[in-house]
């Protein structure tokens, strides 16, 4: 079979899908299952199994308003795969804001972590995460949004944990010249405190 032959068989096939065709969508599940699963497993070696049929039924809820080549759709897969990792990567923790602020020592001068998660309008945190580079902001959701491990948030963002460290301590640091200069404007915080600038 040429690739030509595969594109029109795979677009054929997926408008079968969409119009509820199982049979079809079991073509589709043939096709891309294995490539999906090792892409899973890379995710969560533990529980990949779970996340694979999560996604898939997934897929099938979405697939009616899904149009696009055959590497969109390996792409809309691996999307929706990354979701549901990170949904079963936060079903295991299920750690608050305020347990994490318990198992933190107390010091005189807050943390950028602890001055986040004390901001009272969760408008100014959006802001402030909205403000940070791409990858700076994917990395802050991850580790406190998401509360994922270093580990998992570097498969997350497909980036080396040494190198995520680096990249967290970056933006945890934007984010706390961020937070000055909207409740302190002027500087004068920072000027008394000796601190940034």
């Amino acid at each position: 079979m040429t690739s030509a032959d595969q594109v029109v068989e795979f677009d054929l096939c997926l408008a079968s899908a969409r119009e509820g065709d199982s049979d079809a969508f079991g073509l589709l599940w043939k096709r891309f299952h294995t490539k999906l699963t090792a892409y899973a497993r890379r995710l969560d070696p533990i529980d990949y199994d779970d996340i694979v049929s999560e996604t898939w039924i997934g897929v099938h809820s979405a697939v009616a308003r899904f149009y696009g080549s055959e590497e969109d759709f390996e792409a809309f897969l691996r999307s929706i795969c990354r979701r549901r990792a990170v949904d079963s990567w936060r079903r295991k923790r299920r750690i608050g804001w305020e347990e994490l602020a318990e198992d933190r020592p107390q010091s005189a001068e807050p943390t950028p972590e602890e001055a986040i998660s004390s901001l009272e309008d969760l408008r100014y945190v959006k802001e402030l995460i909205g403000r940070l580079p791409k990858r700076q902001r994917a990395i802050v959701t991850c580790r406190y949004l998401y509360q994922l491990s270093y580990a998992e948030a570097a498969v997350f963002c497909g980036s080396k944990e040494g190198s995520l460290r680096i990249a967290n301590h970056r933006a945890l640091e934007n984010l706390a010249r961020y937070a000055d200069q909207v409740f302190d404007p002027d500087g004068v915080g920072s000027s008394i405190r000796g601190g940034r600038g």
